[in-house]
């Protein structure tokens, strides 16, 4: 079976003073060229490549902004807006033409280190058979380090071990159109999730202080305000959740791609 997946390519006013952007001479971070080819278009080659998608939506850019071709046929929406406004485009833009129930997996467009093979490892890892709303992806440091040493990555300790979030997500279609609150939190809030998590309760946060924050705490929080079933994956690939953040990542980007 395949899967449907967007990728959020959009960018924002906001962006403009982005020290990243203002380095590459770009407005929009889906194009910022790493060894002279759009950074997405090392996305959209791992996802044609993979077997597990077989539906791909590009929003933010116009199909005349890239050069790729591939196999799949790949839809665009050119819209401006944040992260959040983007997913929900999407996920209306799918329930025209697919079941409300399906799951459609989510990209962010500057993680060049995707290959077909990570994408499928990803989705055999969600189990998407469980019948979850939400599937967030977690990588340990040591993975991470193994793979990209002293990376510029955000890590979050919990009473499992020491993780980042992963860049590629899966999604319910009607979950995230009755959960708006609870999508915009997980998505302004993605690289910061556990922090802003334990900002709602003070024994989150005297838990966190102690190291004693599990995952099962995560999974009952959104279960309790949000009535969504959200479960982790753990993806044994770094790659899956390198992306583009700083300036000084561009040649380090470019040098690794290259290898």
């Amino acid at each position: 079976m395949g899967y449907s997946a967007f990728v959020m390519a959009g960018s924002s006013s906001k962006d403009l003073d982005d020290p990243l952007l203002i380095k590459a001479g770009v407005t929009n971070k889906a194009l910022i060229n790493l060894n002279n080819k759009p950074v997405i278009e090392y996305l959209l080659q791992a996802m044609d490549e993979a077997k597990s998608i077989d539906r791909i939506l590009v929003i933010g850019l116009d199909q005349t902004d890239i050069q790729f071709k591939g196999k799949k046929t790949i839809e665009f929406i050119k819209i401006t807006g944040d992260r959040v406004e983007t997913v929900f485009t999407a996920m209306n833009y799918f329930a025209e033409t697919q079941d409300d129930q399906d799951m459609i997996i989510q990209f962010t467009s500057d993680t060049p280190f995707f290959t077909g093979e990570i994408i499928d490892h990803c989705i055999e890892k969600m189990d998407i058979t469980s019948n979850k709303d939400v599937y967030y992806g977690l990588i340990t440091k040591e993975i991470f380090d193994k793979r990209f040493p002293n990376a510029h990555r955000s890590f979050r300790k919990l009473k499992e071990g020491i993780f980042a979030g992963a860049d590629m997500n899966c999604f319910r279609i009607r979950t995230v159109l009755d959960n708006k609150e609870a999508t915009r939190i997980f998505l302004e809030n993605k690289k910061s999730l556990v922090k802003t998590i334990i900002s709602f309760s003070p024994l989150f946060i005297v838990k966190y202080a102690l190291g004693r924050l599990s995952i099962n705490d995560i999974i009952k929080f959104f279960k309790v305000k949000f009535k969504s079933d959200v479960s982790p994956y753990f993806p044994q690939y770094a790659e899956a959740g390198m992306d583009l953040d700083y300036p000084e990542q561009i040649e380090a980007f470019e040098k690794d791609l290259n290898l």
